[in-house]
């Protein structure tokens, strides 16, 4: 199952890549969703790409994985 979800593994790991650059910076928290829905209008305007909504919705979760982490360690 995972091999056929390539795609979406490559963009949850780009979303959680992205946000991780929040631990420098508490707002690039958000980073990596918002790449993640850029990258799909992006997608919607070009005439050799498909949109996906699940690609964003990989991407956004990758993004909350760095957030979920630093929000359990704070005290």
């Amino acid at each position: 199952m995972l091999l056929k979800q390539k795609d979406k593994v490559l963009h949850f790991i780009v979303g959680c890549g992205l946000s991780s650059l929040g631990f420098a910076w508490a707002p690039f928290f958000a980073l990596g969703g918002i790449a993640g829905i850029l990258k799909e209008c992006w997608d919607m305007g070009k005439p050799n790409h498909t949109a996906d909504i699940w690609d964003a919705v990989a991407t956004i979760s990758g993004s909350c994985v760095p957030l979920t982490i630093w929000l359990l360690t704070q005290q």
